[in-house]
């Protein structure tokens, strides 16, 4: 089911999505890339809803995922996570539903998710901010939320605003377009106050952490992988430019992902030729000179992998793209 009513420049998206780069690609003012990191089919629900000055979204993934992209670039974004007892890796560090997140505007996305991912996001504009901190005369916002990337809340304000947030969601799914601009206003104003307050009265925030050795070297894998996404690199060759050893490598990637450097690596690469397939000519593509492309020989081998990932064949995937409908 999906619903998208404008008025005034307002906006709300309601979808459930079995293909995160459909998900990716109906996100208004995100940019985003995710990769798939565990077998099975994607199951993923968005309800996104704003107007230029502020967005409010809800979204549940059912696939461990990475989450590449930045955030919304003229909005300061607030993100808490729907569980109190959920952790996800975000930014650096591990983060729980008993803290809360802060973007700076445009900032990063850098987030490894699990099945149970489910978040709810505020982006509010500095002059909203601005005008909200001079009402309750607190600091500007600039120094109120400079550096400051986590905090450990108290839970009762946590909670409190964990409650307006899923109360909010109710209200966008049960009202009409004519409605949509004026609730948002609403939110818009009420989520600025409570997450100010909420920040004023913080005492242990912390930015993003230094990185350990180990940490550094999964950096320089990423980065060596990103410049060359499309070839077979072995754990060899990467410990080489890593100038790490190998176990160092696969305790780093099994500590961030939970897999093997192997397995991370062969996903990459699938999830490569996957975005290769959706962007292709469904009527001109031959699956086999995408796969060449990712380096891949053995047809069979590579169908294989392709499905035991994505529930799905690749010849599915590019037939999805000639059957696949306008979103909106």
């Amino acid at each position: 089911m999906s619903t998208h009513h404008l008025a005034e420049d307002a906006y709300l998206i309601n979808c459930h999505f079995d293909d995160f780069d459909n998900l990716c690609s109906a996100v208004v003012a995100w940019n985003l890339d995710f990769r798939q990191l565990e077998t099975g089919k994607f199951e993923g629900r968005l309800l996104i809803s704003g107007t230029p000055n502020m967005q409010f979204t809800r979204a549940s993934f059912g696939r461990k995922l990475l989450q590449k992209g930045a955030s919304p670039e003229n909005l300061i974004t607030f993100g808490l996570l729907a569980k109190p007892d959920v952790q996800i890796y975000w930014r650096g560090q591990y983060v729980s539903g008993k803290q809360l997140m802060i973007f700076p505007a445009g900032g990063e996305l850098d987030c490894v998710t699990q099945q149970d991912f489910d978040v709810l996001l505020v982006s509010l504009s500095k002059n909203v901010l601005g005008m909200i901190c001079e009402e309750l005369q607190l600091a500007d916002p600039d120094k109120l939320i400079a550096k400051k990337e986590v905090i450990d809340c108290d839970f009762h304000l946590l909670e409190k605003i964990r409650h307006s947030m899923l109360h909010f969601e109710q209200l966008l799914l049960q009202i009409g377009a004519t409605q949509l601009p004026l609730l948002l206003t609403e939110i818009e104003l009420a989520m600025a106050r409570e997450l100010l307050v909420l920040i004023a009265t913080d005492k242990c925030s912390h930015s993003k952490p230094t990185q350990s050795r180990r940490a550094l070297a999964l950096s320089r894998a990423l980065t060596y992988m990103e410049e060359c996404p499309l070839r077979d690199i072995n754990l060899v060759e990467m410990s080489k430019h890593t100038q790490v050893s190998q176990r160092t490598l696969e305790y780093a990637f099994k500590e961030r992902y939970q897999i093997t450097p192997k397995s991370f690596m062969l996903a990459s690469r699938l999830n490569m030729v996957k975005k290769l397939l959706l962007k292709a000519d469904a009527t001109d593509s031959k699956v086999y000179e995408l796969a060449e492309q990712a380096g891949y020989r053995h047809m069979s081998q590579f169908s294989t992998d392709y499905r035991k990932l994505f529930a799905e064949l690749p010849s599915e995937t590019l037939a999805r793209v000639a059957t696949k409908p306008p979103m909106f």
